[in-house]
This record gives structure tokens, C-alpha cells and sequence, in this order.
């Protein structure tokens, strides 16, 4: 889900975690049938939710320095073209609202030595 504003992710999440409100909140996946959902699922939207928040308030270092558990992973990758191939990528890459920390120290060590 994606929202519009900051008050809109807000109230989302008030009307969202609300007992009152959703005394049994339910979930589906792609389109699937609604079942019960899990506190993983309640903590996904939660985090999205919030996360979109920090984005419309320039606030993205709390949660890309504080990742959960589950989405703590490290990950390797090759990129090879010319050099504006992998600015290209790379620029992509930090536009993206799921980027974290990305070094490239062969990349940064051949921009050196062909300067």
C-alpha cells in the first residue's frame, strides 16, 4: 500500500492497529482468500507503513540503519559494463527505496587508478 502523505499513513496505522475497530484482522496474499493474520503480518504493515512515513519526512536513516532481523542479510553483486553502464545501475540502485549500504571497492579502486 502505498500513501499519499504522511496523514494518510498515520491514520492508516491508528485505524489499522485499533482493537475496537479491527477486533480480528484478517490478511490475504495476492489475492487469496482471508485468513487471520499472523503478528508478522501486523508487523510488515506496521513497518511499511512507518517506513513510508520516515521517507515523507526525510527521516530514511532510522529504519536503512536499523533493518529488521528478518530482512538483515548481506548480498554480493557483480555489475560489468563501462563505466556510465555502472553509474547508470548504481544511480538506479540509490533511487530505490530498498537500498542500504552498497560498496564497491573493485569498482571504486579502477575509477582511482584511471584518473
Amino acid at each position: 500500500m502505498e500513501f499519499e502523505n504522511v496523514r494518510e499513513a498515520l491514520k492508516f496505522l491508528l485505524e489499522y492497529n485499533d482493537a475496537t475497530l479491527n477486533p480480528n484482522l484478517k490478511s490475504r496474499v495476492n489475492g487469496g482468500e482471508w485468513s487471520p493474520s499472523t503478528v508478522n503480518e501486523v508487523q510488515m504493515a506496521n513497518y511499511d507503513a512507518l517506513a513510508q512515513a520516515a521517507d515523507m519526512l526525510g527521516m530514511s536513516d532510522l529504519y536503512l540503519n536499523e533493518q529488521p532481523a528478518q530482512e538483515a542479510s548481506c548480498m554480493e553483486l557483480t555489475i560489468k559494463g563501462t563505466p556510465e553502464e555502472i553509474k547508470s545501475v548504481l544511480q538506479a540502485i540509490g533511487g530505490s527505496k530498498e537500498h542500504g549500504e552498497i560498496r564497491m571497492p573493485e569498482y571504486e579502486k579502477s575509477r582511482e587508478s584511471s584518473n
